[in-house]
């Protein structure tokens, strides 16, 4: 058996010592060789999960006689020619994917096969943002603050990720919406977080939440606008030309004007002596008690009980210390002064001439 490339010569004797001349054979194309192949996966880790294509190719580390031949397969089993790179941009299963190589020399001798591990993931993952009985399982590019709370709030996130695991997740508290998942993104002020996460009043914004799973995928979700209120209506006395002052729980007052009653932010619900009014600016009857009670859009109550007697001044507000403006005080000692002079006409009959009475 020839194994390597080299002249070979032969002759024959037979049983009589009869020896025939020489005849000489020359090999220059003999392989024994087996070829080892190596497989590029061009920056992919092996059975690392990843969101990207994965790009595999071969190449042989030893050098073999003539043309040698790759071949790839699926399965172990079935085998097809490799004739460029093998793209993966199909997502893998749970456990990945793997990818068999080999290669036949010209001399026909076959490498032994060699195995790559490949695990993709394109799938972000799926979360939901829960607050009492509100939650939240998209992205919102149009939002609006019409919830309104008075206490510290909690926002939970439930997420999952059914191929390559959920990594972590981030937030980020906007006093502003964003009109694209890639603004949300590009954002400065992204936090980590392992639970729960508490946003204390008082002002008014929207969370978003950012799930990003092992491969790499991210999902944004966010809330509706949100508005933390602590800060009670403001029930108040109202005078002409837009004058205010304070009121005070159970005092009597000579009121000729109005209530006023006002929110910060939104107000939700009045109601004088239980009946409920739309009206903000309250007019008031003399000589009644009112019961006034604001409530906001948050659940702050304001409430007042009131007095009003006579109507006098708007501007005097307490009955036991301030006086009717109006009404004169006299001198001591004496009749009212006036500004007016007291006349006599005496009246003479035209008959009589000029006689002296």
């Amino acid at each position: 058996e020839i194994r390597e490339n080299g002249t070979y010569c032969y002759r024959a004797i037979d049983n009589y010592n009869n020896i025939s001349e020489a005849t000489c054979v020359t090999y220059s194309n003999l392989d024994t060789s087996k070829p080892v192949v190596r497989v590029n996966t061009n920056g992919y880790t092996e059975g690392e999960w990843t969101k990207d294509s994965v790009t595999l190719t071969v190449e042989s580390v030893t050098l073999n006689v003539g043309e040698t031949k790759y071949y790839y397969s699926e399965d172990g089993a079935t085998w097809l020619p490799y004739s460029g790179a093998v793209v993966v941009n199909e997502e893998t299963g749970l456990d990945g994917k793997t990818y068999y190589f080999k290669a036949i020399s010209a001399a026909g001798v076959e490498s032994d096969v060699v195995e790559t591990l490949v695990r993709r993931d394109i799938t972000a993952p799926a979360g939901e943002i829960n607050s009492s009985a509100n939650g939240w399982n998209e992205f919102l590019n149009t939002v609006t603050f019409g919830l309104f709370f008075n206490e510290t709030k909690n926002f939970e996130v439930e997420a999952t990720d059914d191929l390559s695991g959920l990594d972590h997740i981030e937030y980020l508290v906007s006093s502003a919406a964003f009109d694209s998942k890639e603004s949300a993104l590009s954002a400065e002020g992204w936090e980590t977080t392992t639970g729960p996460v508490a946003i204390n009043p008082e002002g008014d914004f929207i969370l978003y939440f950012k799930l990003i799973d092992r491969a790499g995928n991210v999902a944004v979700i966010n809330t509706d606008g949100i508005a933390l209120d602590t800060t009670k209506a403001l029930i108040q006395g109202y005078v002409d030309a837009g004058h205010t002052y304070p009121l005070e729980e159970g005092e009597t007052y000579y009121l000729t004007q109005k209530l006023l009653v006002s929110d910060n932010r939104a107000l939700g619900e009045v109601k004088v002596n239980g009946v409920a009014t739309t009206e903000t600016l309250i007019n008031l009857s003399p000589n009644a008690t009112y019961h006034v009670v604001a409530t906001d859009r948050a659940g702050n109550v304001s409430e007042i009980t009131i007095h009003n007697l006579r109507q006098t001044h708007p501007r005097r507000s307490r009955a036991k210390t301030r006086r009717n403006p109006r009404k004169r005080r006299r001198p001591r000692g004496g009749r009212r002064k006036s500004n007016h002079r007291r006349f006599s006409l005496r009246l003479r009959n035209p008959s009589r001439k000029n006689r002296r009475p």
